[in-house]
C-alpha cells in the first residue's frame, strides 16, 4: 500500500468514525479511530476522535492515553499550532 492510499483510507476510518458518533454508535467510532491511526499514527483528526468516543464509553483512563497521543503528535511540531494561544 502506497502512501496516498493510506492517507486516503486512514481519512475514511475517521469520516465513518465521525459518523458513528453522531448516530451513538460510539464503539465502532473508536474502531475506526483505532484504524486510523494504525494508518497515520500522527492524524490528530482520528486522535481526537477516539479520546471523544473513550468519553462517551464512559472510559475515561483510556481517553487519557488518547489525549497523551494527542500531545504527543502536537510536541513533535508535526501540527505548527499552540492550544494555549
Amino acid at each position: 500500500m502506497n502512501c496516498n492510499e493510506k492517507e486516503l483510507k486512514a481519512k475514511l476510518h475517521n469520516n465513518r468514525a465521525i459518523a458513528h458518533s453522531k448516530l451513538g454508535n460510539h464503539q465502532d467510532s473508536l474502531r475506526d479511530a483505532e484504524a486510523a491511526i494504525e494508518l497515520n499514527p500522527t492524524f490528530l483528526k482520528a486522535i481526537v476522535r477516539g479520546a471523544t468516543a473513550c468519553i462517551e464509553l464512559k472510559r475515561f483512563e483510556e481517553a487519557i492515553t488518547w489525549c497523551d497521543k494527542g500531545l504527543a503528535v502536537s510536541f513533535e511540531g508535526i501540527f505548527h499550532f499552540s492550544p494555549w494561544v
